[in-house]
C-alpha cells in the first residue's frame, strides 16, 4: 500500500486511488464505495476500526447528501 502524506496539510494522505484524512480518532476518506470498503477491511486487519457511515457533520459544516450524488454544504 503506497501511501503518502500530502504538503499542505500532515494529516491528509493519499494513495493512488483515494484520499484520507486523519483527526485525533476520526478518518475520513474519499472515493467511491467499493474502493473505501477495500480499504477499511485492510486497516481493520491492523486496526480497531468502527464504521459510522456517511459524515454528517465536519468542522461545523453540515453535509446533505443529494439524490444526484451530489452534496450540499451548509
Amino acid at each position: 500500500m503506497d501511501i503518502r502524506r500530502v504538503n499542505f496539510d500532515p494529516y491528509v494522505f493519499i494513495r493512488t486511488d483515494l484520499i484520507f484524512r486523519i483527526y485525533v480518532n476520526d478518518v475520513l476518506i474519499t472515493r467511491t464505495p467499493l474502493i473505501i470498503n477495500r480499504f477499511i477491511l485492510a486497516i481493520t486487519k491492523r486496526f480497531r476500526f468502527k464504521d459510522l457511515g456517511k459524515p454528517r457533520l465536519i468542522l461545523g459544516l453540515e453535509i446533505d447528501y443529494l439524490d444526484d450524488s451530489s452534496l450540499r454544504l451548509y
